[in-house]
């Protein structure tokens, strides 16, 4: 079985022990797809809760046009929980630049507040000129 249908089994029984659990589905609150993106970016807003709550951050990038050289595009969410202002998980994982087709997946759960924004930034670490890449993320309310 491959990574990504692996990933792809454990989102779903994780998913379905949730409504089981708790007798709801997540819902996804915000879809974004961030398309020929080369070096950095952001911080960029992905969703800005109306009531403190927890959300799934669930993010695909992909190389859709290599460089050859081993640079890196590693992304962090910022968000704000009860605790305080600038909480990040980041950076954690890292997009290969080397090789078209390679991939980056995550998901990551944040507890934020109402009326502050969940972000999203992308570092460029080593040599990202001339390759591209896509981001694909998923926002959902737990």
């Amino acid at each position: 079985m491959s990574k990504r249908s692996m990933c792809v089994l454990l989102l779903m029984i994780a998913s379905a022990y949730e409504v089981a659990i708790a007798g709801t589905a997540p819902q996804i609150v915000k879809r974004i797809e961030l398309r020929h993106q080369t070096g950095g970016i952001g911080p960029v807003t992905l969703y800005t809760p109306k009531h403190r709550g927890l959300f799934r951050l669930s993010t695909f990038m992909v190389t859709t046009v290599n460089n050859g050289n081993s640079g890196q595009l590693c992304d962090s969410f910022g968000f704000t929980d009860y605790v305080g202002e600038g909480t990040s998980t980041g950076p954690s994982v890292c997009l290969n630049t080397e090789t078209k087709g390679n991939i980056s997946e995550e998901i990551t759960v944040v507890d934020s507040v109402a009326g502050k924004s969940i972000t999203l930034t992308v570092t460029a670490i080593g040599d990202v000129t001339d390759a591209y890449y896509d981001v694909n993320i998923i926002v959902e309310e737990l």
